[in-house]
């Protein structure tokens, strides 16, 4: 292995509060204080990724920015890996830790959110009708307004609800076979229409049948709120992909927008923010969700990872994995594939979870009922 020199900015970065480490031929060559409080003896790369995250790491092609989840003296931390003069640069940002919040927390407060949501929701159901039928369009527009506030407010509630349960280790996943193929053309059956509405085409190209183990809502809620997030970041007259691949203990589900992509300051801290940059009035873009977060830990539950990856000609592209089938101490204490309360309330799972990024005009015809 040749000999690096240390970067220019090597003084620079020991000033930096996030660890920096430089990497080349998968070996440390450099890190900053920050870092080597955490990885005093450290050499090798290898130690601090795990098999799919070294596996994405390995696969990188140096011209995009790539997120992976590493661990650094114990901790998890989230980092953002772009290769720069032969060598990778890992900026890396801890996540976050709740010992000052309960994770139970997040499950009440989503449960009392639902609560005076079915208040306004039973109270919508009398009034909107009557407004319509005033055919004042003014009112009309706010009718719009009240109908999508309400849908994106059931969204972070159930969003809430599900990360609360996660972080406080109470997830009961309800395992069943899922063709996840034919659940994938389901999935963007629905969610086509409303892409269409804000001017972008969802492609799925369904491959042949991919059977898992896995609890369908869990991943239903993880899938939908990436369309979510691709569908919020891609303008007009562009596009997302979806592609399913399968690999002899995995499956990688992509999802690919043709929009402006992450900027390199917002790359390690994209699953720990809740919103992203700044947004105009209106603007989507800049709402808070749980999106990433809730498909990381889904994809956690079902033995995988999610990767983010984003390049200098713009688009992302989110991996998500999930284990074909789950070891069964893994299985142990899960659920059996029982009926369970719809967390969509009986509405339209993809007009719910896309919501936030859909146009108000939607809802001008959506029936509250």
């Amino acid at each position: 292995m040749q000999n690096y020199p240390l970067p220019p900015e090597s003084g620079t970065l020991d000033l930096l509060a996030q660890p920096v480490l430089h990497v080349a031929e998968e070996r440390i060559i450099f890190r900053n204080s920050a870092a080597a409080l955490l990885l005093p003896d450290q050499l090798e790369v290898q130690g601090l990724l795990d098999e799919e995250n070294l596996e994405a790491y390995r696969a990188h092609d140096g011209r995009s920015l790539l997120s992976l989840t590493l661990r650094l003296g114990g901790r998890p931390f989230h980092a953002a890996v772009r290769r720069e003069a032969g060598r990778d640069v890992f900026v890396a940002q801890a996540q976050p830790r709740f010992e000052t919040l309960r994770p139970d927390t997040l499950t009440i407060l989503a449960q009392n959110v639902r609560r005076e949501l079915a208040e306004l929701f039973d109270a919508a159901h009398v009034l909107l009708p009557a407004v319509e039928e005033l055919e004042k369009p003014r009112l009309q527009r706010q009718t719009a307004r009240m109908n999508k506030s309400l849908y994106t407010l059931l969204r972070l509630s159930a969003n809430l609800s599900d990360v609360g349960r996660c972080m406080a280790g109470e997830s009961c996943l309800r395992l069943e076979g899922v063709e996840l193929a034919g659940f994938l053309d389901g999935l963007c059956a629905g969610a086509a229409p409303l892409c269409a509405q804000m001017g972008v085409e969802l492609v799925y190209r369904r491959p042949q049948a991919v059977l898992v183990t896995a609890d369908p809502q869990y991943l239903e809620r993880a899938v939908l709120n990436l369309l979510s997030n691709a569908l919020r970041f891609t303008p007009r007259g562009g596009q997302i992909s979806v592609s399913l691949e399968a690999g002899p203990a995995r499956v990688y589900l992509r999802i690919h927008d043709s929009g402006e992509g992450i900027a390199p300051a917002e790359m390690a801290g994209i699953f720990n923010r809740y919103e992203r940059g700044a947004a105009a009035p209106g603007d989507p873009r800049g709402r808070a969700g749980l999106g990433l977060p809730l498909a990381q830990l889904v994809s956690q539950l079902h033995g995988g990872t999610v990767v983010v990856s984003s390049g200098p000609e713009g688009g992302t592209t989110v991996t998500m994995s999930v284990a074909r089938r789950l070891p069964a101490g893994d299985a142990e204490g899960f659920c059996s594939p029982i009926r369970r309360m719809d967390y969509a309330g009986g509405y339209d799972h993809a007009l719910l979870e896309l919501s936030d990024a859909l146009p108000l005009e939607l809802f001008d015809s959506v029936d509250i009922n």
